[in-house]
C-alpha cells in the first residue's frame, strides 16, 4: 500500500512538469507554475509542498510500530523514489531563479546526472536560462553583423547580472531571464547567418582571392 502510494503520488506530480517543460514556452512556463491557480498558493508551491508531505509521510510511515516488519530493500525503494522527488523539486525551484544557490545545483544536475545511464532516460532537458555567448575567433566586437547581438548583452549584464542582482524567480521589471537569453540567441543565429553572407561575398569578390 505505501509503494503504491508514492508511485502514484510521484506520477500525478510528474506529469505536470513533464506537460509544461515539453508544451510550454518561456513565459507560458512561467505562468502556468504562478499564474495557474485562482488562488494562492501557487501551482510551484503545491507542487513543492506535495513532495515534502510525501516525504514527511513515508518517514511516519517507517518509524510507526508495525506488526510485521517490511523488507529494507522495499523500504530503500520508497525512500529512493520520495527523496528524488524533493530534489527534484530544489531543481525546479533552482530554474526559476537562475541565480539562487538552487539554481547552481540545478545546472550541476543538468550537465552531470543527466548524462548518468537509466536515469538519464528519465531527465527532461527544458529551454533553460542561458549564459551570454562567448564568441572567439570571428570579428565578433567590431563586425556590424553583431551590433545587435552585442547590445542584448550589454543589456542583459545591466538587468540580470551586474551588481550581483538576483531577480526574484528569474524575472526582473516584467522581463524573464529565459527570454532575454533565448533574444540573445536568436540575434545570435541571424547574425551568424548575416557574417556568413558577408564574408562569402567578400571573399568572391576580393580579387586576392582569385586563382589568377
Amino acid at each position: 500500500m505505501t509503494t503504491s502510494i508514492i508511485v502514484v503520488c510521484s506520477f500525478l506530480w510528474y506529469l505536470p512538469h513533464l506537460y509544461s517543460t515539453l508544451s510550454l514556452s518561456c513565459r507560458d512556463h512561467f505562468n502556468w507554475w504562478f499564474y495557474s491557480a485562482v488562488a494562492e498558493p501557487s501551482l510551484l508551491e503545491v507542487s513543492s509542498l506535495l513532495a515534502v508531505a510525501l516525504f514527511f509521510w513515508l518517514y511516519a510511515d517507517i518509524i510507526r510500530p508495525k506488526p510485521v516488519r517490511i523488507p529494507v530493500t522495499l523500504r530503500a525503494f520508497q525512500m529512493l523514489l520520495a527523496t528524488t522527488v524533493v530534489v527534484l523539486s530544489v531543481f525546479q525551484w533552482g530554474f526559476f531563479s537562475p541565480r539562487s544557490d538552487e539554481a547552481r545545483i540545478y545546472r550541476f544536475f543538468q550537465q552531470e546526472v543527466s548524462g548518468w545511464p537509466v536515469i538519464g532516460r528519465f531527465i527532461v532537458q527544458p529551454v533553460i536560462p542561458m549564459e551570454p555567448l562567448e564568441v572567439s575567433a570571428l570579428d565578433y566586437q567590431t563586425d556590424p553583423a553583431f551590433a545587435t547581438v552585442r547590445q542584448l548583452e550589454t543589456e542583459y549584464y545591466e538587468t540580470f547580472v551586474a551588481h550581483g542582482r538576483s531577480p526574484h524567480f528569474g524575472m526582473y521589471e516584467g522581463q524573464l531571464e529565459c527570454e532575454a537569453a533565448r533574444e540573445i540567441e536568436r540575434a545570435w543565429l541571424e547574425a551568424l547567418e548575416t557574417y556568413a553572407a558577408s564574408r562569402e561575398a567578400k571573399h568572391i569578390v576580393d580579387p586576392r582571392q582569385s586563382p589568377h
